[in-house]
């Protein structure tokens, strides 16, 4: 004889999987456009990237999870990556004219930086300095 789940407990699975839907689709650090009544964390760093410059080009965050959204506000594709010495701690390709990249980070403390090294742009000044407090 078959036996069918309990409506509840369907309702509950289907509540479980709808919410897994919607945190995989906030943390999915891909390019997503992010509007005005995006809700950033507190805390949290927004980057505007231009060609040749980010704003701000200079910035300090304590330790820890440190969320950022770049928006490009430019005409070209632009990353934004984000590196200690030479090691890439992480990296958002192909931020698109207008559209937004919102990713998370934990950081220790140290000197960081940023930039764009798509066609060159980094040799060209689109870089900037990421200090984290202890």
């Amino acid at each position: 004889m078959l036996r069918f789940p309990r409506p509840a407990l369907m309702v509950r699975r289907l509540a479980w999987l709808l919410g897994i839907a919607a945190f995989v689709a906030a943390c999915g650090g891909s390019a997503a456009t992010a509007g005005p009544s995006t809700a950033l964390p507190s805390g949290a760093v927004t980057v505007e990237a231009k060609e040749y410059a980010f704003t701000p080009a200079s910035i300090t965050v304590p330790a820890g999870a440190v969320t950022f959204s770049v928006k490009n506000v430019g005409t070209q594709d632009h990353e934004f990556q984000v590196l200690q010495g030479d090691q890439v701690v992480d990296a958002g390709e192909a931020i698109t004219p207008g559209s937004s990249r919102t990713t998370t980070i934990t950081l220790a403390a140290g000197d960081y930086t940023f930039l764009c090294k798509l066609n060159g742009h980094d040799q060209l000044g689109m870089k900037g300095t990421l200090t984290v407090t202890g």
